[in-house]
């Protein structure tokens, strides 16, 4: 349909405005799929020529801040994508002085979005304080319906964005941007569920199951891994943590869906799989042929649990309802990029490689 470019030949205002809008729909569709399934970029920035600020002009009283803010924000996390998880990332290591600077780039980045939303369309610490203290003030507001949901796919970015580094805790004191790195996915991932407890569940369906949905489970992710921290105070948070995002985000989430949801049995599970004989460091030492995940997603963080597949009960049904992968790839399906990372690598695919 040629979307992806701009149209001169047509002056209808209200035809290339629809359009654009519809690109641009199609544009976050395909970044934040993406990111869920583990599958390459299929559209590059370099390619497309529309021009976003134009899309808010059909009708001058039509408010687009979300839209727009968050079609910047999908842009954003396109870029992490291709930077950090593509196959030359991931060949190129990221214990270098050039991944650091990546990722402070794209912090940057991104803290210059979040500056650049209005006050009224996200939820800052500020406002959550306030919004604990006086919830009736806010019921109903753009603010917790609307703004809510894009604050929790905005940390969903900055976990992606650093999570790569969260198991790399042991280099930190040659690098000390990995410890940094690891703290801010970790507060990350608590403000989102923070901020989830407060948004209605319904808000949250509407706004996407494939954005703030699965931004609410990629921040339970990191704390039910976190539940086994060595740090008594973190593994402690965690377990709170990973309780408040199962009993009061994501189970009131599944009520509000026809779709059968195994995900809370998914999380459940993990602080138990974790626990088994077969991940300790002991046994480890005496088990041969074990490939380790690769380092472009939060799967390697399992890379010092990881167990032969014979190990792992396929009866339990652990898979979540959001990924049909089976249980030889039950890690994957874990903490790839909330999809079949590794199962691309064995397949030549990756994100795009520009």
């Amino acid at each position: 349909l040629g979307l992806h470019r701009m149209m001169k030949s047509v002056e209808s205002l209200a035809f290339n405005t629809k359009r654009k809008r519809l690109w641009y729909s199609v544009y976050v569709t395909d970044r934040w799929c993406c990111a869920i399934l583990g599958r390459p970029l299929a559209i590059a920035d370099s390619d497309c020529d529309v021009d976003l600020s134009s899309a808010d002009k059909l009708n001058p009283t039509e408010d687009l801040t979300i839209f727009l803010s968050f079609v910047k924000l999908s842009r954003i996390l396109g870029e992490v994508l291709r930077r950090l998880y593509s196959p030359r990332a991931k060949a190129n290591g990221y214990k270098t002085s050039t991944v650091e600077q990546t990722v402070g780039s794209l912090q940057k980045m991104l803290e210059d979005w979040y500056v650049g939303v209005p006050d009224d369309y996200k939820i800052s610490e500020s406002d959550l304080h306030n919004i604990l203290e006086d919830p009736s003030s806010f019921q109903g507001t753009i603010k917790i319906t609307q703004g809510g949901p894009l604050t929790i796919c905005y940390y969903a970015v900055v976990i992606l964005l650093h999570r790569p580094f969260v198991a790399m805790e042991k280099d930190a004191a040659d690098m000390p941007f990995l410890a940094k790195s690891a703290d801010v996915c970790i507060s990350a991932a608590k403000l989102s569920i923070r901020i989830a407890q407060v948004v209605p569940s319904k808000s949250l369906i509407m706004f996407g199951w494939n954005s703030a949905g699965c931004a609410v489970y990629s921040a339970a992710l990191i704390h039910a891994f976190n539940t086994k921290n060595s740090d008594p105070k973190i593994a402690s948070d965690a377990r709170e943590f990973l309780r408040i995002s199962i009993d009061e985000v994501l189970d009131p989430m599944s009520r509000d869906t026809p779709i059968d949801n195994h995900m809370t049995t998914f999380l459940r599970a993990i602080p138990g799989i974790l626990d088994r004989p077969s991940f300790t460091k002991e046994s480890r030492q005496h088990k041969q042929n074990i490939q380790t995940p690769p380092p472009m997603s939060v799967q390697h963080i399992l890379s010092e649990y990881q167990e032969p597949e014979k190990d792992i009960d396929s009866s339990e049904n652990l898979t979540s309802w959001l990924f049909s992968v089976p249980e030889t790839s039950f890690w994957q399906s874990l903490f790839s990029n909330s999809g079949t990372l590794l199962q691309q690598e064995t397949i030549g695919g990756g994100f795009e490689n520009e």
